[in-house]
């Protein structure tokens, strides 16, 4: 029964000492940043407080005291009232021998509140707060040489570096790449150096591998060095090593085409295809041959070069069949080249195609009427054709201009009197705009081909008038007689107006020399030998050309 008593009394106790109890505010740091973030030093900065009255009254009159370089100095506070917080900034200097330590600033907050029962108290907070003083970077990286400062995508370089304390601590180094880089570290994803004394150095070997898609140019190559400093905390500098230089493939890589025979329209030609490797590693690669109108890849289109030693070639032959419907001149043939470690590369090689000028003199007496037939026998055309001919000691010569022949065309040239042989020359320029004449002199039955050197350039016109002689008199029965090609005679209506006179001629003639022959039939006195010679002189006169 009295220990019952004596709980109820503590109870009520208790109850009387908190109705009584005094209100007051409770004045608490609830967070804090550094300005600047990076604290060194030498650092002349601001401490920004979030000061928080976590009581359960009003903070009056509230300032706060604090040490900066050597002095004393007083920030005054606005009230801060209960639940509520406000900011607060305050100065600080961190000393110059504070390198990688841990600085403790003080802060005294004063502050008034009222009492329950009247009057007013003052309380002082003596507030601390860290900052971590770091060091200016101890480490130093220094490029000494570079395997092979220049490569391309894919390929790796090796790097001789010196990294150097200047004076602090760099214990537990790690060598790293960054994330987003084109490089990394080959076989690995760091590598591990360790410490460094302060005023030492040591040299390390670092390989670095590009990504196929490496940008191309000249520049230093960012790594990351990863230490702990005199705080113990892991600090991480970011340094540039090299410069390098990635280049494309077109420049590290060179491909070569040389034909093995002359490339002419419509022929199946050897090729040899080089590879040469510029780099600095061995490569691997497929290199793709492309048809294109003009040129065509027979047999394989797609060539491999494996494992082409640094400063070496490697060749292979293909066979390339030239279109029959191109002209000569010059064309591309595009090579696209593709490393096993990098990105495709095209190559445009260029390739002067060229055409034999070939031209076939004949001279046909047979119809009545001499002609001169001249063909294109060659494989392109001719332009500016013009001929002239005449017969052997005779001052009569027939000309023609005939433009332009394409492959197997033809034009004829008429002759008016008669001889032994013909004296012809024939004026042309090729595909290249090259000049040539042919000189020849055909007996009645001869054939004269005419063939020039090889052209190798494109640029003849094309003549709307070549499609009128075409497979020439073949197509016209009475070719012999009209002298071909329209536009090919020598210029004279009587080239057309004679033979057609000699055809009425004989009609006329063998209509009287029949009658002739019936009447001397009749009259049973016939005399073969004079109407043999009366009925075939005259048309044989008409028929050699003779008036």
């Amino acid at each position: 029964m009295k220990k019952m008593n004596l709980f109820v009394l503590l109870v009520l106790l208790g109850a009387f000492g908190l109705a009584f109890a005094e209100a007051q505010p409770i004045l608490q740091i609830s967070n804090y940043t550094t300005v600047p973030t990076d604290v060194y030093p030498g650092t002349l900065g601001y401490l920004q407080l979030k000061l928080s009255n976590n009581g359960d009254a009003t903070a009056e009159a509230v300032s706060a005291q604090y040490t900066l370089e050597g002095s004393t100095r007083t920030l005054s506070i606005s009230d801060i009232s209960a639940g509520s917080n406000t900011q607060v900034s305050v100065p600080f200097k961190i000393d110059n021998g504070a390198s990688g330590s841990l600085q403790l600033i003080t802060i005294e907050i004063y502050y008034n509140y009222e009492k329950s029962g009247g009057g007013t108290n003052s309380k002082k907070t003596s507030l601390t707060v860290p900052i971590v003083v770091k060091q200016y970077s101890p480490l130093e990286a220094r490029t000494l040489s570079i395997d092979n400062a220049a490569i391309s995508p894919g390929e790796k370089l090796t790097l001789h570096l010196e990294l150097r304390n200047t004076g602090g601590v760099v214990n537990n180094l790690l060598i790293t790449t960054p994330a987003n880089s084109s490089f990394s570290i080959e076989g690995s994803t760091q590598l591990a150096v360790g410490s460094i004394p302060a005023g030492s150095g040591t040299n390390v070997t670092l390989v670095l591998l590009s990504s196929s898609d490496a940008k191309t140019g000249t520049y230093a190559i960012p790594v990351l060095f990863t230490y702990q400093d005199a705080t113990k905390q892991p600090t991480q500098d970011t340094l540039y090593v090299g410069p390098i230089a990635v280049l494309s493939s077109s420049v590290q890589y060179r491909v070569f085409l040389e034909p093995l025979a002359p490339v002419e329209i419509g022929a199946q030609v050897p090729f040899r295809l080089t590879l040469q490797n510029t780099g600095s590693s061995p490569i691997s690669a497929t290199l793709d041959i492309n048809s294109t109108d003009a040129f065509t890849p027979i047999g394989v289109q797609r060539l491999y070069f494996d494992s082409v030693p640094a400063g070496k070639s490697a060749s292979k032959n293909i066979t390339i069949g030239v279109s029959a419907s191109k002209s000569s001149g010059f064309y591309t043939l595009p090579l696209v080249l593709t490393p096993s470690s990098g990105q495709p590369t095209r190559f445009d090689a260029g390739l002067a195609v060229s055409a034999t000028p070939e031209i076939t003199v004949t001279l046909d007496s047979q119809s009545g009427a001499t002609q001169v037939q001249i063909a294109n026998t060659g494989n392109s055309q001719i332009r500016s054709v013009y001929a002239s001919a005449g017969f052997t000691g005779s001052q009569s010569v027939s000309e023609s201009f005939m433009g332009t022949l394409n492959v197997d065309d033809f034009a004829t040239l008429s002759l008016a009197g008669n001889g032994p042989s013909v004296n012809v020359v024939v004026r042309y320029r090729d595909s290249n705009n090259a000049e040539h004449v042919e000189n020849t002199t055909l007996e009645r039955s001869a054939v004269f081909t005419g063939v020039t050197g090889a052209s190798g350039s494109s640029g003849a016109s094309q003549n709307s008038a070549t499609g009128n002689f075409r497979q020439g008199a073949n197509n016209n029965p009475l070719g012999f007689l009209t002298g071909g090609r329209q536009g090919a005679s020598a210029g004279s209506p009587l080239g057309i107006a004679i033979p057609i006179a000699a055809v009425v001629v004989v009609a006329i003639v063998g209509f009287f020399a029949y009658k002739h022959f019936t009447k001397a039939k009749k009259e049973s006195s016939p005399k073969p030998e004079e109407v043999a010679i009366s009925a075939h002189a005259k048309p044989d006169s008409l028929k050699t050309g003779k008036r």
